[in-house]
């Protein structure tokens, strides 16, 4: 029952970030004529780098955990971009070792806090393929799922082309829509990127 409910809770904080996401820039709008390719902090496509540090899964501290992975992201407007990409992880608790291969699919919203410092929010839909091994209890499957999470984070221009961004998720568990568990770790999301 919880499940249920908190799975209903998710989705429905996913929808209202997207609506967000999309009723910012209506009343930001500045009318303005802007060259984006000319904005430090604007509406930049951007590509990068993406590595991970799993903390928790299942709520059971992660031992020892990796993941690298690639995005790139589509700007809506200066404040609104879509983003893709794929990683690949794994991450092993105290009795199990998990490996999957995600391609999530996000929307954030970016609010500048300073000349060259922001803050990210935003809601994601993952497609993963995981498999999981647990040698005592003679577990060794594997399986894919569709799972929901939201992120928050802080990012900084280090140049005009440059930048970097720190990113926790894991807000909702990555509630999985097939089997209510969290395949996912919580994790720490770093990225090195290119704005072009």
């Amino acid at each position: 029952m919880f499940n249920q409910y908190r799975k209903s809770i998710s989705i429905w904080l996913i929808i209202a970030l997207l609506a967000l996401c999309f009723s910012i820039p209506a009343f930001t709008q500045d009318t303005t004529k802007v060259d984006v390719t000319e904005s430090s902090n604007g509406a930049n496509y951007q590509i990068g780098i993406v590595g991970s540090i799993p903390m928790a899964s299942f709520d059971e501290p992660v031992d020892f955990g990796y993941g690298l992975g690639g995005a790139i992201w589509f700007p809506m407007s200066e404040t609104v971009s879509l983003g893709a990409g794929g990683a690949f992880e794994n991450y092993s608790t105290s009795d199990e070792n998990t490996s999957f291969w995600t391609i999530p699919l996000s929307a954030n919203v970016k609010w500048v806090a300073f000349d060259r410092i922001y803050l990210i929010g935003g809601a994601l839909v993952g497609f993963d393929h995981f498999s999981a091994k647990n040698e005592e209890a003679g577990l060794d499957s594997s399986d894919t799922s569709t799972s929901w999470d939201v992120n928050i984070g802080a990012g900084f221009d280090i140049t005009d082309k440059l930048f970097a961004q720190v990113e926790y998720r894991g807000l909702i568990d990555g509630i999985n829509t097939e089997e209510d568990k969290d395949q996912e770790p919580r994790t720490i999301r770093i990225t090195a990127g290119l704005k072009f």
